[in-house]
């Protein structure tokens, strides 16, 4: 007979042995800091399954998005674009906007390309969606091979010529937002700022990836929707291919605990403050990295410094 206060060896959770912490560097995108052990390589899951009502954007899910826009890249040969797509003329209800962008990620995925995006509100009221997307050099949007007419004036059966990428992105947006009627792209100005498309411009993955985390800080949650739904999301899952760390430095929990505290002070944002003698002041300080595992879309030549500087300090 067991003693009636002992517990069960199959509740008893041992502490991982290896307290050892790690910086993982990804070339021209961010580092990750982890404490307690190694961390397996973040995949997308699966999906399926019944779904709650999302009614807000979790921590976890800003995590979960971090995770991914880290670890995630294009197959190679492919190219990377940085993505803004915006509804021109008078705001439209969520459940349209919404489900605009349905039609638009539906046309994405029967296209052949994949996208990591994420919902934001503007300040007068409208939704409108940031995203890295990848594809080839040269592909031709779903949409235009249904619209396109033939010699006949049927569909046509031949295929038709790719268009480059920053082409395809924005003639596959308009025809997603002439959907709500024509006169929207008719306005001044809705032909160059509707969607906006930057593809592989030097440092502008990088860039790109801190402006999306930046929008998953706390800093921002005025801009975050609510009752929208999903926040973010992939699309072309298949696509997308794991990535690993190019360069792993292991720290001491001494040298790790003072390496998160200097990353915490640098990306310590500045805010204007009239009162203050300078006009400005230091805003919200992130938590993050003190347990568990971070990402910071940081620049990686910064980290590795830091990371000499954390060690000559013990």
């Amino acid at each position: 007979m067991s003693d009636r206060n002992s517990v069960p060896d199959w509740v008893q959770l041992e502490k991982p042995k290896n307290d050892a912490a790690s910086v993982a560097f990804y070339r021209g995108k961010g580092c990750r800091l982890s404490q307690g052990g190694r961390v397996k390589p973040f995949r997308l899951p699966v999906g399926g399954g019944r779904r709650g009502k999302v009614v807000s954007w979790t921590p976890a899910s800003r995590r979960r998005l971090r995770e991914v826009l880290l670890t995630h890249d294009a197959p190679g040969g492919w190219i990377t674009a940085g993505l803004t797509f915006t509804i021109p003329g008078d705001v439209v209800e969520t459940g349209v906007a919404s489900s605009l962008w349905r039609t638009f990620s539906r046309w994405a995925s029967k296209s052949g390309v994949g996208l990591i995006w994420r919902a934001e509100v503007q300040r007068r009221g409208q939704l409108h969606w940031h995203a890295i997307g990848i594809s080839r050099p040269e592909w031709l949007p779903y949409v235009t091979r249904l619209t396109l007419p033939g010699p006949d004036g049927k569909r046509p059966k031949r295929e038709l010529g790719a268009l480059p990428a920053d082409e395809a992105w924005r003639e596959m947006w308009w025809a997603a937002v002439k959907s709500l009627g024509d006169e929207r792209m008719s306005r001044p100005g809705s032909i160059e700022h509707a969607a906006d498309v930057r593809c592989d411009e030097g440092d502008q993955r990088g860039k790109w990836l801190r402006y999306l985390q930046d929008h998953a800080s706390k800093r921002k949650q005025g801009q975050v929707a609510e009752n929208i739904g999903r926040h973010w999301g992939v699309v072309g899952r298949a696509l997308w291919r794991v990535s690993l760390a190019d360069t792993v430095e292991h720290l001491s929990p001494a040298e790790f605990k003072r390496l998160v505290r200097a990353v915490q002070r640098m990306t310590r944002p500045r805010i204007r403050a009239p009162q203050a003698p300078f006009g400005s002041k230091l805003g919200w300080k992130s938590s993050r990295g003190r347990i568990g595992s971070s990402v910071w879309f940081v620049s990686t030549a910064a980290m590795s410094a830091l990371v000499e500087w954390a060690r000559m300090s013990t």
